[in-house]
């Protein structure tokens, strides 16, 4: 059989507006898939979006009985129909009872995107019903015809409790092929706007802040790594962006005078990562890979990490890239950030930029997919 012509992809949340790591990846996935296939992403239907490559599908409300809403099996069957789909792709195993229930009526493949072992991440955040999802989730990939993993960890952990028809390895990836030509330039713009010296060392921290794991990663910063940064002989500014962060913190205006700058939602991010010395990557929970310590690497920037904000990525041809810290040792995590902003490491190898691409990493998903519906 040829390659597919036709694949939807189901996002069973509003993908727009894209602040999050996960609606981005959604978002890049699809727009680059498009350029071989005819892609189609069925999701909440909207008055006006941002242009996408990618054809809109409304399939369902913002209402939280979507998740149960028998009616968007109909809908999708009729989509599947349409489209001439020949493989429906699930973001995450919630709506995975869609994918058991679709072959019923209509005669196509279908898989799931993992972008996290759900149960393990609901069971660090302490939620007393995990084992019920924990049944469900490992269900849903048994019954799969394909589970695509973020990570090679996630994958050899869900083979080991659940067997599988067929999984694969499908990291979010980046929008650059090659070195940044322009980090220099990117610099100079970031001292300009925050009125930073040449001398000083530039730190930033990025993420959704209406997300748990990533405001635990900034109170690690505020409460333990930069008061251990401060009573060092070390002259450097920590610029957080993200949007979400909680009214409690007040804009972190009582951080003004301690190296802290407050950037919140920043329309260019690759502004910051391409500028920066150092990426901070305190993540202490949450799943899946981090997604902004691929674009810190991609940007060919320093980071230091957590072992729980590493999991997934250590590629060995960036090793000396990545600076990776016990989890909760904040003073370990400050001194590496020390030495990493003075280490001359190599550039990003051109190993990560083939197996991080998106463009890459769309053609290997078209082939996976294939193998399947073959």
């Amino acid at each position: 059989m040829s390659d597919p012509k036709s694949i939807i992809d189901i996002v069973p949340y509003p993908l727009f507006p894209t602040t999050s790591a996960g609606r981005k990846s959604i978002l890049h996935f699809n727009n680059h898939l498009s350029g071989f296939v005819k892609a189609y992403v069925g999701n909440i239907g909207y008055a006006q979006h941002p242009p996408v490559k990618f054809h809109l599908a409304p399939l369902f409300s913002e209402s939280k009985l979507r998740y149960i809403n028998i009616l968007i099996l109909f809908r999708l069957r009729k989509l599947v129909k349409q489209s001439g789909a020949d493989f429906v792709l699930i973001e995450h195993p919630y709506m995975g009872w869609l994918g058991l229930l679709l072959p019923l009526l209509v005669n196509v493949k279908w898989g799931i995107r993992s972008h996290n072992i759900e149960y393990e991440r609901f069971r660090s955040f302490n939620k007393r019903w995990w084992p019920l999802l924990k049944k469900y989730e490992l269900y849903i990939y048994s019954k799969a015809d394909a589970v695509f993993f973020i990570t090679e960890d996630d994958k050899r952990y869900a083979e080991a409790h659940c067997s599988m028809k067929h999984s694969y390895v499908m990291p979010t990836g980046m929008l650059i092929s090659a070195l940044p030509d322009d980090k220099a330039a990117c610099k100079d713009t970031l001292r300009k706007t925050y009125g930073l010296s040449d001398d000083t060392t530039i730190l930033i921290y990025n993420g959704a802040l209406d997300y748990k794991p990533n405001i635990e990663a900034l109170d690690a910063i505020l409460q333990y790594i930069n008061p251990y940064l401060q009573q060092q002989r070390f002259k450097y500014k920590i610029l957080v962006c993200g949007n979400g962060l909680p009214d409690s913190y007040n804009r972190l205006e009582a951080y003004r005078d301690q190296n802290i700058i407050f950037c919140g939602f920043v329309d260019d991010i690759t502004l910051y990562f391409k500028g920066a010395d150092v990426y901070l990557n305190p993540m202490i929970g949450g799943g899946g890979i981090k997604t902004r310590l691929v674009e810190s690497i991609s940007y060919n920037t320093n980071a230091v990490s957590t072992q729980n904000g590493a999991i997934g990525f250590m590629n060995a041809t960036v090793e000396d890239k990545v600076a990776v810290v016990e989890d909760n040792n904040w003073p370990a995590f400050a001194e590496a950030v020390i030495a990493m902003s003075k280490k001359k490491t190599a550039d990003t190898t051109k190993e990560f930029y083939e197996y991080y691409y998106w463009t890459n990493i769309v053609q290997r998903f078209i082939k996976q997919v294939n193998a399947v519906i073959s």
